[in-house]
């Protein structure tokens, strides 16, 4: 093919196809420049707070953040759990080797779904 028209005719592509040119790619830029300045000032914002910050819906913030890999600096503090379950066995219950359930109820009847009230001689 000797010039752009006959090639673009020949693959049926419009004009104004072949020199669109996308605004939305510099608009991204923009925003994740500004994205990045509020992750400098504050490392552990989220998608939530930057969107508060610059007033832009999330959806927009969270799919600027995913298509340039923009995390947080510094995450929140998760509390930690212990990995060592099986190293401690669960102790016995003493109380009950001290003070044994049939000298506590001892003449004294349990009825259910109701505080335990001591009453006369029942427990309610």
């Amino acid at each position: 093919m000797e010039n752009k028209s006959k090639a673009l005719q020949f693959l049926d592509i419009s004009h104004s196809s072949f020199y669109y040119k996308s605004v939305k790619e510099e608009k991204d830029l923009k925003l994740k420049s500004r994205i990045e300045n509020v992750l400098a000032d504050n490392p552990s914002y989220g998608h939530r707070r930057i969107s508060i910050e610059l007033r832009i819906n999330k959806k927009k913030i969270i799919r600027i953040m995913k298509k340039f890999g923009l995390k947080p600096l510094r995450g929140r503090r998760k509390p930690r759990k212990s990995k060592c379950n099986d190293k401690f066995a669960p102790s016995s219950n003493l109380l009950v080797s001290l003070f044994p359930l049939e000298l506590i109820l001892h003449n004294r009847t349990l009825s259910g779904n109701s505080p335990l009230m001591p009453r006369g001689n029942e427990i309610r």
